[in-house]
Parts: structure tokens; sequence; C-alpha cells
């Protein structure tokens, strides 16, 4: 589907984009979190499917698990974070 290319482009060139501004890849993940609603209107499917297919997954999934993210370096837990595959 176009939509969904289209997203995985456009993740794929801020994702890139980010983490050649930060010397810390460990920094650089902890530091890009996605938005993309949630998935279930058309405005958000390709977002989400994009997000899903190159890895990313709940931040308050992953600060429950032994990962590098941690919940006090966030306001709020809402949103996607690399999970480190698909890439």
């Amino acid at each position: 589907n176009l939509q969904f290319l289209g997203a995985l482009q456009v993740l794929d060139d801020l994702f890139q984009f980010h983490l050649q501004r930060h010397p810390s890849s460990v920094e650089a993940l902890r530091t890009f979190r996605i938005q993309c609603g949630s998935g279930k209107d058309e405005y958000s499917v390709a977002s989400q499917m994009a997000a899903r297919a190159r890895g990313f997954q709940p931040l308050r999934r992953l600060v429950e698990v032994d990962s590098v993210y941690n919940e006090e370096d966030y306001s709020d837990l809402d949103g996607l974070v690399f999970a480190g595959r698909h890439w």
C-alpha cells in the first residue's frame, strides 16, 4: 500500500537523521519516541503499521522489562520506541 510505503520512508529518514545527531546510540534510542495514534482510524493506520514493521514497541511495555528505557526518564509512557529489530 502506498501510504504504508510512504510512512516507512518518512520513519526511516527521521530515525536516521536522529541517530546521526546523537553520538551515543543509547541516548539516541531513549530520545526517539513516536506518537502515531491508535492505529485504528484511517489517518494513523499506515504510521502505526510502519512503526511496528520497523520494530517499534509501546514504551509502556518496554519500561517493564530489562531494557535501555527507564520509567523515570519520561513524563508519560505513551508512544512507541525502537526495540531493536527489522531494520
